[in-house]
């Protein structure tokens, strides 16, 4: 299993904590998952920074409304 992998894992995992935040009554305490869920996007950022998969995309974007006017 290589970083990447692991940081899709900690996003993820992220993601369902926040879902299930959402959904839960008041008296689970839903801070502490969305608490959670923070920390699991900060590993996974750490893992593999947004920015590497995210600048060529944004660039590619901008050349596209650069050309068409």
């Amino acid at each position: 299993m290589n970083r990447i992998s692991v940081s899709h894992g900690f996003a993820a995992l992220g993601v369902l904590l926040f879902v299930t935040a959402s959904a839960s009554p008041a008296e689970w305490y839903p801070v502490a998952q969305f608490f959670a869920a923070i920390a699991c996007f900060v590993v996974s950022h750490a893992l593999a920074p947004c920015e590497d998969d995210l600048t060529p995309w944004w660039k590619a974007q901008l050349a596209k409304l650069r050309h068409r006017h």
